[in-house]
């Protein structure tokens, strides 16, 4: 069996931590309220030549494999104390920030308290 993770396995706790840690350094001097970080699943071509892979029995330990990847929704508060709702995406092998995208003050998200 192999240690690294299926490319559709929910991410693991460290998995999860590493997502959380990389954003909170993009954002020094800021409350961070995380509202949810879940796997990105990886793009169709890249997913679909792996699993031909894995159903023809090829898997091994130097098979190519989609990069695993977190999609982290949060709100970024700093010193006008009004939250900025974002979306980042996060490569964890690489632990850094591939995108991110302040969403629209004129969009809301979902209610948090």
């Amino acid at each position: 069996m192999l240690s690294v993770p299926h490319p559709l396995a929910p991410l693991s706790i460290e998995e999860t931590n590493i997502a959380r840690d990389v954003v909170r350094a993009c954002h020094p001097d800021t409350v961070i309220d995380f509202r949810s970080i879940s796997l990105q699943e990886p793009v169709k071509v890249d997913l679909v030549r792996f699993l031909d892979d894995e159903h023809s029995g090829r898997l091994s330990s130097t098979t190519h494999r989609p990069a695993r990847q977190a999609k982290v929704h949060y709100d970024v508060i700093d010193k006008d104390m009004a939250p900025k709702y974002m979306e980042s995406i996060v490569d964890i092998p690489k632990k850094k920030r591939t995108s991110y995208e302040l969403i629209s003050t004129d969009v809301h998200a979902c209610l948090t308290v």
